[in-house]
């Protein structure tokens, strides 16, 4: 009964410590840097540029960097043109 008892407390000192010496606590004074994924076929704005990714894209924003995203628009009407393009070409008149 004495052995469980000095391991319960080994056990039990050893969890204390581990959750109390490796908390994940950030810094007060840094500001961490934000990741936003951006998806293909969107338009990333900044304020003096504009981004049009082919692919997925992972972009890492430094603190009090603006980014706007929006929907392509250009996109749109690509598949707009290509979609009436193929319906003309099925008609001998047009």
């Amino acid at each position: 009964m004495n052995n469980l008892l000095k391991y319960g407390l080994i056990i039990l000192l050893g969890l204390m410590i581990s959750t109390h010496g490796f908390s994940q606590r950030k810094k007060k004074n840094k500001k961490a840097s934000d990741t936003i994924r951006v998806a293909a076929g969107n338009v990333m704005v900044y304020p003096d540029t504009i981004i049009i990714p082919h692919s997925d894209t992972i972009v890492i924003l430094q603190p009090g960097e603006k980014l706007r995203i929006k929907e392509n628009p250009y996109e749109r009407s690509d598949q707009f043109f290509d979609s009436l393009n193929n319906k003309t070409y099925k008609n001998k008149v047009t």
